[in-house]
């Protein structure tokens, strides 16, 4: 898998497909195709990776003879069919016997995902099997007024949640990857590069308050980042963007090209993993 700028920042053809429903299970059931409500329990369960992921990423990342700075960068990408996906972020660290002063801090980067190994025939796409509960969801579905050709929507959605929580197999599964810049070169220069840089601004204040909280799609089914910066910049902090054109993408490029460059996809590079 690739990290933000490179392949998941750009818009994905379409979602997988839907699990194909185990034979075990019957066509129908009081009017509902049991084949959709399977194809639908399978989008509903990622919706929970944002959160997991999030909370992976909560505290500093932990380097023996370093201690924390600050958090510079906070990225996180979002799939606007099944909602925030992974996330990652870069800290700061500093010596600990010297906190104060710069040299000697390092970068660290930090990615926290569910591997794309746990779908397929992995140990997701088994939990979801062993969890399929046809007949109480039909019962949830027709307790809420849901007709079978619903099963996509919101308030369906709101029934999966009394389905078997996901929670529990998405920490599980979770990954955690981590490099730093004592020894990815390309970090450390990525940070040197950033320090000082002027960058130029363009307001559009016509557009204010016209789009929603995410921005529509570019195609069908498009994945993007977020990118939320904390630093500070001739009396102001922070810088917010979504997607890899944006100024907030665009400073993040170098620090992701650096981690896929230093490995951040090998084995090496897990901190921590189910």
């Amino acid at each position: 898998m690739i990290l933000p700028h490179l392949l998941l920042a750009a818009a994905l053809a379409a979602p997988p497909p839907p699990p194909v429903l185990p034979k075990r299970f019957p066509a129908t059931l009081q009017g509902y195709d049991v084949a959709s409500l399977y194809g639908a329990w399978s989008y509903a369960v990622p919706r929970a990776k944002g959160e997991i992921t999030r909370e992976a990423l909560a505290e500093p990342p932990k380097v023996a003879g370093y201690q924390p700075r600050g958090r510079l960068l906070q990225m996180e990408g979002v799939d606007y069919d099944l909602g925030p996906d992974a996330a990652s972020d870069i800290h700061r660290l500093c010596p600990a016997d010297k906190p104060e002063e710069r040299s000697g801090c390092i970068t660290v980067l930090r990615w926290a995902v569910i591997p794309h190994t746990a779908w397929g025939d992995g140990p997701l796409n088994q939990w979801l099997q062993r969890n399929f509960d046809p007949a109480k969801l039909v019962r949830l579905l027709k307790a809420r007024g849901i007709a079978p050709s619903d099963v996509y929507g919101l308030q369906a959605r709101l029934a999966f949640q009394a389905m078997a929580d996901p929670r529990p197999e998405l920490k599980r599964l979770l990954e955690v990857r981590q490099i730093d810049s004592r020894t990815c070169s390309a970090l450390a220069q990525a940070t040197e590069q950033l320090e000082g840089r002027k960058v130029e601004l363009s307001l559009d204040l016509q557009a204010t308050g016209t789009t929603d909280t995410y921005p529509a799609p570019i195609n069908p089914h498009a994945y993007r980042w977020e990118y939320r910066w904390s630093f500070v910049n001739d009396g102001w902090a922070g810088l917010s963007g979504t997607g890899a054109t944006s100024l907030a993408g665009q400073l993040a490029q170098p620090f992701t090209a650096a981690a896929e460059a230093c490995g951040i996809n090998s084995p090496e590079a897990r901190v921590s993993a189910g």
